[in-house]
């Protein structure tokens, strides 16, 4: 007979490994796109996963953010070449 396996809410997954310092910044995470779940990204918080699913977090760095925010300040109706590529990521069993 198999056993079932152990599902949790993908926020209170976060906050218990450690990832989010709590549940609003789980929230955060995972509306903002960070949260990959077995490479498939969520924006879904309540969503219940298996408890030993693997998690890809993808931040911007914050170069990312201050040559974009530069770009648009100085010819703000001029295209910007921004890469949405994340260029920090880290994977979390």
């Amino acid at each position: 007979m198999k056993r079932k396996a152990i599902r949790k809410r993908l926020d209170l997954l976060l906050v218990e490994r450690g990832i989010a310092k709590s549940l609003k910044e789980a929230l955060a995470m995972v509306l903002a796109g960070e949260v990959q779940v077995d490479g498939k990204r969520t924006d879904k918080v309540g969503t219940s996963i298996a408890a030993d699913a693997r998690l890809l977090i993808s931040r911007s760095t914050p170069e990312d953010v201050f040559a974009w925010t530069s770009a648009l300040l100085q010819g703000g109706s001029q295209t910007v070449s921004y890469s949405t590529a994340p260029r920090v990521s880290t994977p979390l069993m």
